[in-house]
């Protein structure tokens, strides 16, 4: 409630499991002046204070003259995620090494992942967080252009892990809803954050 919404004290936290990538933890705290004690079980990352942020989602529009006449191009993965059991159609993405910027990261990612080379045009302010009933995991969301004429992007060659299984999508901005939809209906997971991009894409030309 209201009331409540500006008294909730943190008094502490218990580890209940660490692995190598996630620390599962019990947080312990009091709401609204009362001393009773709730809780909470949360998930952060082992890698957590390595970066400004943990990880990056990357926004990549590629233009080629041959692709739909220079038309802007969304940059998307097919990878399969254990924790869905299914391949989700997502945006590329990763975590920073440590000491490196949220850009640098971007790049990087993008780099590995899809095989594509993109100069940054743009950073979220602040952090943003996505699953934070669960984790605190935060990211930051970098704006890429990809030159699809460009020499370097020509023949992309990704640059996977061993343990990654990622499939590479160009799908059209004016065409990515439908895309998401065809996608769902033949079995495939959605990335909200992707639908969310569509969804939005979808009010703003219905407002003009």
């Amino acid at each position: 409630t209201a009331k409540n919404a500006h008294v909730t004290v943190v008094t502490g936290e218990q580890v209940l499991f660490s692995g190598v990538w996630l620390r599962l933890k019990r947080v312990f705290y009091t709401v609204g002046g009362d001393s009773a004690q709730h809780s909470w079980e949360t998930l952060e990352r082992t890698t957590k204070g390595q970066g400004e942020v943990d990880a990056v989602e990357v926004v990549a529009l590629l233009r080629r003259r041959s692709l739909g006449g220079g038309a802007p191009h969304l940059i998307l993965n097919k990878q399969f995620r254990v924790p869905v059991g299914g391949t989700v159609l997502e945006l590329p993405a990763g975590l920073l090494d440590a000491g490196e910027t949220a850009e640098e990261a971007a790049v990087r990612e993008l780099k590995e992942e899809t095989g594509y080379t993109g100069t940054v045009v743009g950073c979220s302010a602040m952090p943003v967080y996505f699953g934070y009933a669960v984790s605190n995991t935060s990211s930051r969301i970098v704006f890429v252009e990809v030159d699809g004429d460009s020499p370097a992007n020509v023949s992309p060659q990704q640059c996977l892990e061993e343990n990654e299984d990622i499939t590479v999508e160009l799908v059209p901005l004016t065409d990515l809803l439908q895309y998401i939809d065809v996608w769902h209906k033949a079995g495939g997971t959605v990335d909200g954050k992707v639908f969310l991009l569509a969804a939005g894409m979808t009010l703003v030309l219905d407002t003009k």
